[in-house]
């Protein structure tokens, strides 16, 4: 009996160490082709442990925070944090600074209008915190007796003609200014080319205005789940294979794919550069002859800035700057065309072209973003801007 006992034991034993040998080997196998995926269809590198990581925490979601305005395209979410935008039963996303002197009939009234940097006028470079719009702060000081109410309207990522767009829908409401600022950058000249023209857009509509749509009406309930798998690695390749299918599949999700009416093959013309330049620039000349045109009208001051770019090359770069300057998607569009855009051709009352204002200075004053500008930048543009308009401001 305890010979039969051994025997069955011992089988039983060799075909336990078999069948985990058997596995052991099923597991290496499904690990390796799980590697082969992982950098094959996935593209990454699993044994670069800085970048691999790198690379899983940039696929973090969070909700959308642009919305597309039926009159005012494109508006981001993020830049208005004052909790004083209740103009209209609207909200219309603006910082509005000086609020006490809204109803006041006394009060000098200032929208500015613009992108990404016109947002600038109203961040503290450091905190990353809104403060007090440093035109109003500039100007009130110049002008102590006078209430001076800024309205900076400016929207991440947009350009003309929804700056254009944006003052029509306002006085609609029944809104007035005395002036009105437009400080604009590139994104006149970058996007059409960049982000439009790509998905087989058209340049006067909106930044990737397909994609934000879809965006828009994406699912995002997949989140959570894929944003937890992001934030860490375990180095087993076959989990890593699930956590990225999890990761992708939920990018599918939001990101479905764009299917809007207008993006027909066939039917998109195809154009080189210059002739979308051309387009992108005559779009930006006629908002702006408009702009002037209903200034006149409405009797409002208004104002309009270029602001400089360092892929111009127009000033000394200081040791720090020297390590921004690496090329991005912008940098030649900017280098070959953002010089067309200028004020030749549009005859404007008042027009401040400061791409040049720079060129006396060797501190830093732009950041690592493409087109930004630090505290001491914004200082120095603010400055020019605030000496123009006690010039020419007629706010008596």
């Amino acid at each position: 009996m305890d010979f039969y006992f051994f025997l069955m034991y011992a089988v039983f034993v060799m075909l336990s160490k078999k069948i985990l040998l058997y596995f052991f080997l099923i597991f290496i196998i499904i690990n390796i082709l799980s590697f082969l995926i992982i950098i094959f269809k996935f593209g990454e590198n699993l044994f670069n442990k800085e970048d691999y990581l790198k690379k899983k925490i940039s696929y973090q979601f969070s909700l959308p925070q642009t919305y597309i305005h039926p009159y005012m395209g494109q508006i981001d979410l993020n830049n208005k944090k004052s909790g004083l935008n209740t103009i209209t039963d609207e909200n219309l996303f603006f910082d509005i600074f000086n609020p006490e002197y809204v109803k006041n009939e006394d009060a000098f009234k200032i929208l500015i209008l613009g992108s990404t940097q016109a947002l600038l006028f109203n961040k503290d470079e450091k905190s990353k915190k809104l403060q007090e719009n440093i035109i109003a702060k500039k100007l009130q000081t110049f002008f102590p007796e006078k209430k001076f109410v800024v309205y900076n309207g400016a929207t991440k990522s947009s350009k003309q003609p929804q700056h254009l767009f944006k003052l029509y829908y306002l006085n609609l409401l029944g809104m007035n200014f005395d002036a009105v600022i437009e400080i604009g950058g590139v994104q006149e000249i970058t996007h059409p080319i960049i982000k439009n023209y790509k998905l087989k857009e058209e340049g006067i509509y909106p930044r990737r205005y397909s994609d934000t749509i879809a965006y828009m009406s994406g699912d995002f309930s997949c989140i959570e789940k894929s944003n937890s798998h992001s934030k860490k690695i375990t180095y087993l390749p076959v989990y890593e294979v699930y956590s990225l299918y999890i990761i992708k599949s939920c990018m599918d999700t939001i990101y479905k794919k764009n299917l809007m009416p207008w993006k027909n093959e066939k039917s998109f013309k195809v154009r080189d550069s210059d002739d979308l330049v051309k387009s992108a620039v005559k779009i930006w000349r006629n908002a702006s002859i408009q702009t002037e045109e209903y200034s006149k009208q409405k009797g409002f001051f208004y104002l309009q800035v270029i602001l400089p770019n360092k892929y111009l090359n127009k000033k000394e770069y200081s040791d720090e700057e020297k390590n921004y300057l690496e090329e991005m998607e912008y940098t030649n569009v900017i280098k070959n065309f953002y010089e067309l855009k200028n004020f030749k051709d549009v005859k404007l009352r008042n027009s401040l072209d400061l791409r040049d204002i720079f060129s006396n200075t060797k501190q830093t004053v732009y950041t690592k973003d493409c087109c930004d500008f630090n505290n001491y930048g914004i200082s120095i543009i603010s400055n020019s801007i605030v000496d123009y308009l006690k010039k020419n401001l007629p706010v008596n």
